[in-house]
């Protein structure tokens, strides 16, 4: 039964062949390990209606304990979010976004930084490994995840598992289309984040992405590293992982309202957690700033002079990112980049220009 999950080409036996197995899991659950690759990867299925059966079963079993987030499945699950069929793509999104999310509300969060380098086939840096099969002592798998995520791929029948741009052969427009789908699926995690957690976010992209690469732990060279890089840089430019401190502020006075009564509150209290709230709002902000200032720029600017060496393409990504980060800091560019006045003046540039073409576009 096992076998014929990839070998039948009939949609209805491999759907009724995943239906029997899943039940079997639930019943006999020392087959659960064994059979989690092969159901996981039939989220991958050539066929509409056994893709979204294999992502029905797999949370009905994970609501209730039988799996465990491991392996490849959470990037099983975030590659349906770009599935080639919308019923498909609703249903993943529901289920990671809301059933699931409450089972595990940190399940975006701790996944996050590694389905970047998975989404890009990147077997270099921290997260070595986590695609494939490792290889351990006597050519044996590494790990038992290592084992799993092997399996999981060989049993895909398309062989897709990442969204990488995978080489100089490959169309420039499949490369565009491909990064175009990893955005989606970075975007759909990054909802479903508080703020705290896109801000924690984006220390780790800094020191697990940019940390990596300057100091080469991450070779650009290595397949898919460029691709994490400019992921990364994109990412921290973009608007979804973006902490709004005024929203912050905004979910802090309700939560403290309702911790002091409500509307039963009388005006002294209210004006009290507003206070607090707004005191919490600047402690945030500094702290934010501390961050960009002590961690992130230092860090653009060596990869910046790193890139600039080579005349790598990811060097125009790199300043659109320092812009994006610094804009709101426009006033205090020169004395944040005070040992690097040329950069800060090319940044004041670049600003001005990106305010030139907003205004054009409005």
């Amino acid at each position: 039964m096992v076998q014929e999950l990839t070998r039948s080409p009939s949609p209805v036996v491999r759907n009724n062949c995943l239906v029997a197995l899943a039940d079997m899991c639930i019943h006999f659950t020392a087959l659960v390990d064994s059979y989690l690759p092969r159901l996981s990867a039939l989220i991958r299925d050539p066929h509409d209606l056994v893709r979204k059966q294999a992502l029905a079963l797999l949370a009905n079993l994970l609501m209730k304990d039988y799996v465990k987030w491991r392996g490849a499945l959470f990037h099983r699950f975030a590659l349906a979010l770009v599935d080639s069929c919308a019923e498909v793509r609703q249903l993943a999104e529901y289920l990671l976004g809301d059933t699931l999310a409450t089972k595990a509300p940190l399940l975006a969060y701790n996944h996050f930084v590694e389905a970047i380098f998975v989404l890009n086939g990147c077997q270099a840096g921290l997260y070595a490994g986590r695609i494939g099969g490792g290889g351990g002592p006597g050519g044996g798998p590494a790990s038992a995840s290592q084992a799993a995520d092997a399996l999981a791929a060989a049993a895909d029948p398309t062989g897709a598992f990442s969204l990488k741009g995978e080489s100089s052969e490959m169309r420039r427009l499949a490369v565009v289309l491909r990064r175009a789908q990893r955005d989606v699926v970075y975007h759909t995690l990054l909802r479903r984040m508080s703020p705290e957690h896109k801000f924690a976010t984006q220390a780790k992209l800094v020191a697990e992405v940019l940390g990596a690469v300057a100091d080469g732990l991450l070779p650009l060279q290595e397949q898919g590293a460029a691709e994490v890089l400019g992921d990364a840089l994109r990412l921290l430019a973009s608007k979804h992982i973006k902490v709004s401190t005024s929203r912050m502020v905004a979910g802090d006075e309700d939560a403290l309202m309702a911790a002091a009564g409500g509307e039963a509150a009388g005006a002294g209290a209210t004006q009290a957690v507003a206070e607090v709230a707004k005191a919490k709002g600047k402690l945030v902000s500094a702290m934010m700033k501390k961050h960009l200032v002590e961690s992130v720029v230092p860090l653009l600017v060596e990869l910046k002079a790193m890139l600039s060496e080579t005349r790598h393409p990811l060097l125009g990504p790199l300043m659109t990112c320092m812009v994006a980060l610094l804009r709101e800091h426009k006033g205090e560019l020169e004395d944040i980049l005070v040992a690097h006045k040329q950069l800060a003046k090319e940044l004041l540039f670049d600003m001005k220009q990106a305010e030139v073409a907003a205004k054009q576009q409005a």
